[in-house]
């Protein structure tokens, strides 16, 4: 799914993985991903969203590391790679602090709701 993505993003500077079952990620921090995502040092940044000990999606990754999210395989996931550049890792402040809480069952949905 990485790579079918990134074969959209050819034309963009940067593009952000966001996961379809995280109700609790605003639009407001898609915003801040964006804004963070220009590195000050000249070097592209990767920036995740954080909430409390937990980051992950979604994130956003510079046009610089397509080429490597294109070779990803398995379960070598883009996580996994940006935990191997994490001198180049940001981390923006989920403004839910239920952001990492997923949706993948009827059951998760009637927790979420109670």
């Amino acid at each position: 799914s990485i790579r079918a993505g990134l074969t959209f993003a050819d034309d963009f500077d940067a593009c952000v993985f966001v996961l379809a079952d995280q109700p609790f990620v605003q639009s407001a921090d898609i915003d801040t991903l964006l804004g963070r995502g220009a590195g000050g040092d000249g070097r592209p940044l990767i920036v995740a969203l954080k909430a409390g000990n937990t980051w992950g999606a979604p994130v956003l990754f510079p046009r610089a590391d397509f080429d490597a999210l294109k070779r990803l395989e398995g379960d070598n996931g883009a996580k996994r790679y940006a935990q191997s550049q994490m001198r180049r890792v940001r981390f923006v402040k989920a403004r839910d602090r239920r952001a990492f809480c997923d949706v993948d069952s009827r059951s998760d949905l009637r927790v979420l709701r109670d």
